[in-house]
């Protein structure tokens, strides 16, 4: 009967990573997760009660969101919020934010960061989020036209984060990195991107998004070769990101 048990365990585990990284490839990739989701939505319904699943109602919020169905990913986030882990609470109101920074309702994005940020939970998984919080809170400054304030953010999360933290510091650069482009401040914006593409590349998806901007930046400021350089990196690490294709577009029609 234990080794019975053991199996249904390994079984349900194999059912979790299959759904899991399925689903967060699918949306790396910028492709739609809508079949993937179905082994997420599958997994939840004959494992309601997994230790995974405040995890993958996240990831199904996320797959909503993606799917430009707001009102369902909120509910799936709803989910997250009634963890006993105060961690959960701060992730599930992160998760609301980013959506609504996804969908460019940039004043209500600054709302709900903040309003993730002001739960009261100090435990490390809780001060993590929080940091993404402070990161996604300068995202939306810089759709509302408020660059200059987010650099100001942004500095101050990158001087107040571990070096070990380094996909959250690749974020972060990024964020700087855009900020400094939407103030024409391309040189700024090269060094950031830059921090990313040579130091803080461990996330696929942040170093991507280095290379991209990088390539439109070298391409600019009239150095072709270090554009083509980073488009070429950008196309054999990381063909199936949306940034690969964004690049690869004007590269097609010249």
């Amino acid at each position: 009967a234990e080794m019975e048990g053991a199996t249904d365990l390994i079984i349900q585990e194999k059912e979790f990573v299959e759904a899991a990284s399925k689903t967060q490839a699918e949306m790396a990739a910028g492709q739609s997760p809508a079949e993937s989701s179905k082994l997420v939505q599958s997994f939840i319904k004959n494992h309601p009660k997994s230790h995974h699943a405040y995890y993958l109602y996240e990831l199904l919020g996320d797959v909503y969101a993606k799917l430009e169905e707001p009102e369902k990913a909120q509910a799936e986030y709803d989910k997250v919020a009634l963890a006993p882990a105060p961690a959960f609470k701060v992730r599930a109101a992160c998760a609301k934010a980013r959506m609504l920074l996804r969908q460019k309702k940039y004043a209500e994005g600054i709302v709900a960061f903040e309003q993730a940020l002001e739960i009261e939970a100090n435990d490390d998984a809780s001060k993590a989020q929080k940091r993404e919080a402070q990161l996604g809170k300068a995202a939306c400054f810089i759709g509302d036209g408020k660059s200059f304030e987010a650099i100001s953010m942004v500095k101050g999360i990158i001087k107040s984060t571990d070096p070990e933290e380094k996909e959250l510091l690749g974020a972060a650069y990024n964020v700087l990195g855009l900020a400094h482009r939407n103030l024409n401040q391309d040189q700024e914006a090269i060094i950031s991107f830059l921090s990313v593409d040579l130091v803080y590349n461990s996330s696929p998806v942040n170093h991507a998004e280095a290379l991209g901007n990088l390539t439109e930046l070298w391409e600019k400021a009239k150095m072709p070769e270090r554009s083509r350089d980073a488009m070429q990196i950008l196309e054999q690490s990381y063909p199936t990101s949306p940034w690969a294709k964004k690049s690869a577009a004007p590269a097609a029609k010249s």
